[in-house]
């Protein structure tokens, strides 16, 4: 009897996840075990598919570029130096992932504005609600960049400016530059859309 509970209990702890703190998962990665990188997706993958959303807009190619990113991460592991910056150094890739894209698509446009409810969990939008945000992603379509993610991230995410930092590689102080920049010009080009300019004094009016 004694025998046959010790072999329960040994296939349930086996059946049970495992836990893994971020060191364990480098580790585990860089010896190659499967799940190793299982239990990095599953923690860090809801986090990485929510910021190419917000940082890209409706895409029609938001997984493949959420693959990209696992396929840096899974390429970079050997050369990241601090296995307890883990989740910082994840978002920092998933950052410039979707900067390299933003910069190919530069010259097309490239955000499709559609409810995604099945697919990424937002509730439908009206038709109000679609036409601002078509107007306000045909102004970041035409932002730098640089200032298109931190604009996002600070306004749209509500990050702080020392993650923003950290994501995107740049000082305090660049930061700083680029949030003000992409404010200045998102608003100077808002104001000229009926629309939009609509949009935002209300949201003022509400404050």
């Amino acid at each position: 009897m004694a025998d046959t509970m010790r072999r329960v209990d040994s296939d349930v702890v086996r059946l049970t996840p495992r836990t893994y703190t971020d060191r364990e998962i480098v580790d585990g990665m860089l010896r190659g075990e499967p799940a190793a990188a299982a239990a990095l997706i599953d923690r860090f993958g809801p986090a990485v598919d929510r910021r190419v959303w917000r940082l890209l807009g409706a895409d029609d190619e938001h997984e493949d570029i959420v693959q990209q990113v696992f396929t840096r991460i899974l390429e970079s592991i050997p050369r990241l130096r601090n296995p307890d910056a883990l989740e910082d150094w994840i978002s920092a890739i998933t950052v410039n992932s979707v900067r390299k894209e933003l910069r190919k698509r530069r010259y097309r446009r490239m955000f499709l504005v559609a409810s995604v409810e099945d697919e990424h969990g937002h509730a439908p939008a009206s038709q109000e609600t679609m036409m601002v945000l078509r107007r306000g992603f045909t102004i970041l379509d035409r932002m730098k960049p640089d200032e298109r993610i931190v604009f996002i991230m600070r306004f749209v995410e509500g990050s702080d400016l020392s993650e923003i930092a950290t994501a995107t590689g740049r000082s305090l102080a660049t930061v700083k530059r680029h949030i003000s920049r992409a404010r200045d010009t998102f608003l100077k080009k808002a104001a000229r859309d009926p629309v939009l300019a609509s949009f935002l004094e209300e949201r003022v009016d509400e404050r």
